[in-house]
């Protein structure tokens, strides 16, 4: 099944998280005609099926003053539990921005965040000397410039999606501690509350609302997303 059978709701709810997954479910309710209690409904269950796994936060690294690289891993397959471990060793490292598994000629594919060649060469070596046999080779690649167009299958007229542009030539953005702590929380869930941000942060609502406006003004914050797998579907 895939995105073909999706319901009319379900589709038009999916377009909106697709839009801004931080607006609230009332703000969008009214533009499609649903009630929040439906559309609360649907996009729990839509979360239960494992269509929507989850809500990120797409964020200029670039505006951080870091770089990105992306290795390509070929794994000597030992076990499902020695692939279990390199894999879980790579979520957990800090540089790690992303990682999926793939076929063909690679297993693997992973993007660290740097500050310089030097720091990404020392991650590297670090997750090779952990797992010598795991893995057989690597092609490293940088990223420059990614464009992100979003998923315009969800949607009759394609062009309403702007194209995200992340990385290239830019001059750092101003962040602080807190900043840095709201990107983080973000980054794991994008439609956590302003109030359970704040919560854990010791800041109030307001601070946290303006935080995050301020960091989608200086295109630090690109946008919120949901993450799918319309295989589930």
């Amino acid at each position: 099944m895939g995105v073909n059978e999706l319901k009319s709701v379900e589709r038009s709810i999916l377009r909106e998280l697709e839009l801004n997954s931080r607006t609230s479910f009332s703000s969008f309710g009214k533009k499609i005609r649903k009630s929040q209690q439906q559309i609360s409904y649907t996009v729990n269950s839509l979360k239960d099926a494992g269509v929507i796994q989850n809500f990120y936060t797409t964020i200029d690294y670039s505006r951080l003053n870091v770089l990105q690289f992306r290795v390509y891993f070929k794994v000597n397959y030992i076990g499902e539990n020695e692939l279990k471990e390199l894999i879980d060793y790579l979520v957990e490292d800090p540089y790690t921005a992303w990682i999926c598994s793939c076929g063909g000629r690679y297993d693997l594919i992973c993007t660290f965040f740097a500050l310089n060649p030097s720091k990404f060469n020392k991650t590297l070596r670090n997750v090779m000397q952990k797992f010598p046999n795991q893995i057989k080779n690597y092609t490293i690649l940088t990223t420059i410039v990614m464009r992100k167009f979003g998923r315009k299958y969800l949607f009759k007229n394609p062009s309403i999606l702007p194209a995200r542009v992340i990385g290239g030539d830019r001059e750092p953005g101003e962040v602080d501690e807190i900043d840095m702590l709201i990107l983080d929380k973000l980054s794991v869930d994008a439609r956590k509350s302003c109030v359970d941000l704040s919560n854990e942060l010791k800041i109030t609502p307001k601070t946290v609302i303006n935080r995050i406006k301020k960091l989608q003004k200086n295109k630090i914050i690109r946008g919120f997303s949901p993450l799918l797998d319309l295989r589930k579907k």
